[in-house]
């Protein structure tokens, strides 16, 4: 299926929705049309038979649809490097009965492309999460690209509720973004990811501590520009830690915590709190 890469750089649709091709021979155009056939065929076909299966909605259905897509690559003589070009197709050209529950958030969200993806991951991982924890990882290039991240969190599964993942997901895309972590040992790169767990952790502390739970309790320029202060607690914690013992983690946080969050109030009760 190698020339089939090339296919999917010169198939597209006119103002019109006819198909063009470019620089294709006429047996080339005749296999892209029959490829293209079989997999129009194939998609409604599998999700009628998982719907009478499993809600749309669950993780399983998702997981058979990947488990089907996967059987399908395999069988036309795809590599996983050349299923891009599957998901490329269904995205531009295959109709699917699941087109008006699923929405691609963007271009790059491809629904049936993280289904595969979840099958891919084994049914014991892929069930450690939903989909919403997955797709959102999928989404996220900088944190996807080490697949050592996946045995992490699974290790950590319990540490990892939605919000605090997410601030996790935040802390680990900056803190690597300078960072080629194919250089790190496994070592290394699992203590990164655990440092930034830190530094999400803290964060939720620091929201009890100081404001009793609430961002909103913050002040107002915090509150109103609150993804940015975020980063500015992260940047300044991964700056601080750097080289510290991991027993001094939780407090380094707490003071970056303090710096960005609570200092900046003169007349709040919070700087007593934080002085003590």
């Amino acid at each position: 299926m190698g020339n089939m890469s090339k296919i999917n750089q010169v198939i597209e649709r006119d103002e019109y929705g006819n198909m063009m091709y470019r620089s294709l021979s006429r047996s080339e155009q005749i296999k892209a049309d029959e490829f293209l056939t079989r997999l129009q065929a194939l998609l409604p076909q599998i999700e009628e038979e998982l719907k009478g299966q499993f809600e749309i909605s669950s993780l399983d259905f998702k997981y058979e649809l990947g488990k089907r897509l996967a059987e399908f690559l395999e069988k036309e003589g795809f590599s996983k490097k050349e299923s891009g070009y599957v998901f490329s197709e269904i995205r531009r050209f295959v109709p699917t009965g699941l087109n008006d529950a699923i929405k691609d958030r963007s271009e790059k969200r491809a629904y049936y492309e993280y289904c595969y993806r979840l099958y891919c991951l084994g049914h014991e991982l892929a069930h450690a999460f939903n989909y919403h924890f997955w797709s959102d990882v999928f989404d996220r290039v900088a944190l996807d690209t080490d697949k050592r991240i996946y045995h992490w969190f699974y290790k950590n599964k319990a540490s990892l509720p939605d919000k605090t993942y997410r601030f996790f997901a935040k802390a680990m895309t900056l803190y690597l973004k300078e960072i080629d972590t194919s250089v790190l040992t496994d070592d290394e790169y699992f203590e990164a990811c655990d440092l930034c767990l830190t530094i999400a952790e803290q964060y939720k502390a620091g929201v009890k501590e100081f404001f009793a739970g609430k961002e909103s309790n913050m002040s107002k320029a915090r509150a109103e520009k609150l993804g940015k202060y975020k980063n500015k607690y992260v940047e300044l914690a991964v700056k601080n830690l750097r080289f510290e013992a991991r027993e001094q983690w939780a407090s380094i946080c707490r003071e970056a915590f303090i710096e960005i969050f609570v200092n900046v109030d003169k007349t709040s009760q919070n700087l007593k709190k934080a002085s003590d």
